[in-house]
């Protein structure tokens, strides 16, 4: 036996593929607004500090690895909503996308505090 796939299934409603590429449109720019402000011409490193002491239990990531991480999932996703749509999972997308960014940005504010 073979499963039969329902043609209504497969169709999309007007609206919802104009949602969904207007999502699309707005993390491409997000992606290259992250790349071009947070990890251009960014050095040094971010250290999470899980220790009592410094030192202990460190875990140190690259500034700049870190930011075109959070730009490179902006990226994906955003090609991946632009051609199909993630449907119902569009919130768990934005969720991961906005999680790396803003833990990116609250890193960079930290920084900027602690030079000062």
């Amino acid at each position: 036996m073979t499963a039969v796939v329902e043609a209504a299934t497969l169709v999309r409603a007007p609206a919802e593929v104009r949602r969904a590429r207007i999502r699309g449109i707005i993390y491409l720019i997000l992606a290259v607004g992250t790349y071009g402000l947070l990890a251009s011409g960014t050095e040094g490193d971010v250290i999470f500090r899980l220790g009592e002491v410094a030192g202990d239990l460190d875990w140190t990531v690259s500034s700049k690895g870190l930011a075109t991480f959070s730009a490179a999932v902006f990226g994906f996703l955003g090609g991946w909503e632009v051609t199909r749509g993630v449907g119902r999972w569009s919130n768990v997308a934005l969720a991961i996308a906005l999680g790396s960014t803003v833990g990116r940005i609250g890193n960079a504010v930290i920084a900027f505090l602690e030079d000062r």
